[in-house]
């Protein structure tokens, strides 16, 4: 990840559902941020949704790359910051274009699969983040309430 690779597929699996099995053991909902990226891990998260009868709600957030890396640069002075000068490595500006260009890369089936047949917030991420943040939150309060 620090030269910009995304994890390995393995790892993640086994990541989220450890968590989804320790959320469903407390009785919490999960929210899963840049998981599913392929629309393999969505059929394998649809296999973990199930048994809890959880509804999926993806939320998209469409933002230029030139925000999404001003907003990781921000993220990378924060983190030195907080840290006394150890900062993430995945957010050194090479890591996170070429992270920015895989996940791209790979997402893209993912994006349409879940526009077309999955109830989807889509954001315009060019705009604050409490702005972001707001639009998502009342989209899926929407939804939520659509569905009751």
């Amino acid at each position: 990840m620090e030269a910009g690779g995304l994890a390995d597929e393995s790892f993640i699996r086994s990541q989220v559902r450890m968590e989804m099995n320790r959320l469903a053991n407390r009785h919490l909902i999960p929210l899963l941020d840049g998981f599913p990226r392929t629309v393999e891990q969505l059929a394998y998260l649809d296999t973990l949704l199930a048994p809890e009868q959880y509804r999926l709600v993806a939320v998209h957030i469409d933002a230029p790359k030139s925000v999404c890396l001003e907003r990781i640069s921000r993220r990378r002075a924060a983190s030195v910051a907080a840290t006394s000068g150890s900062p993430r490595h995945d957010d050194a500006n090479d890591a996170a274009v070429k992270r920015m260009e895989m996940f791209d890369s790979v997402t893209s089936d993912l994006i349409v699969e879940l526009t077309n047949s999955r109830t989807t917030v889509t954001i315009d991420g060019n705009q604050p983040e409490s702005s972001v943040f707001a639009q998502a939150a009342n989209g899926i309060a929407r939804l939520k309430a659509s569905r009751n």
